[in-house]
């Protein structure tokens, strides 16, 4: 359980890095940027990919609890809501992440 969740922090942190950071360093100008450009725009890509994977999968979650809910018994019941919370949790974290290390970027170093 503990690998598991821990997995999905280091995913989590991953993708925050990979998406918010990108549109700040894209945001920049001077300082030899021209050269680093092909990386910036291969990152800002592989983010936009990771949101649709991660909304894809989302979808895939509610799909999975709605099958879970309609098939009878009170532990399915049960696994299906734990299922469907836990996605709820995921797309919104997901879907926040870009503004959540935009705001941060901007608070520690004015960008």
């Amino acid at each position: 359980m503990i690998g598991k969740r821990l997995t999905t922090l280091v995913l989590l942190a991953i993708l925050l890095a990979v998406t918010g950071f990108t549109g700040v360093a894209a945001a920049q100008t001077g300082g030899g940027a021209g050269e680093l450009q092909p990386l910036i725009d291969f990152l800002d890509s592989l983010a936009q990919l990771l949101m649709l994977a991660g909304a894809s999968l989302g979808t895939l979650g509610f799909a999975t609890a709605g099958v879970m809910y309609m098939i009878p018994g009170e532990d399915w019941s049960r696994k299906a809501k734990t299922v469907a919370k836990s996605t709820i949790i995921g797309l919104v974290i997901l879907l926040s992440a870009n503004m959540m290390v935009a705001w941060i970027a901007s608070q520690l170093g004015g960008f």
